[in-house]
Formats: C-alpha cells, structure tokens, sequence
C-alpha cells in the first residue's frame, strides 16, 4: 500500500508533535526527580 505525500506528511507532523510533547513531559518530571534527589543528598 503506498501513501500519498499529504497523509505520510501529516502522519509525520503528527508522530513529531507527540514526540516533543513527552520529550518535554519526561525532560520536566526527570528535572524535578532530580531536584528531589538533590535535596535528599543536602539533608545527609
């Protein structure tokens, strides 16, 4: 089955919209597990 270039392209926005979005959840929620990590180690 062969694509057309619009579907494939609109596909490919899609997938890359999806990607940044949890690129930048998972970028924030390992910056503050590293926080928290960092306030674990200034207690010891």
């Amino acid at each position: 089955m062969q694509l057309s270039n619009e579907l494939f392209f609109a596909l490919f926005s899609v997938v890359m919209v999806v990607a940044v979005v949890w690129f930048m959840r998972s970028a924030s929620r390992f910056k503050a597990w590293a926080k928290s990590r960092d306030d674990q180690n200034e207690g010891r």
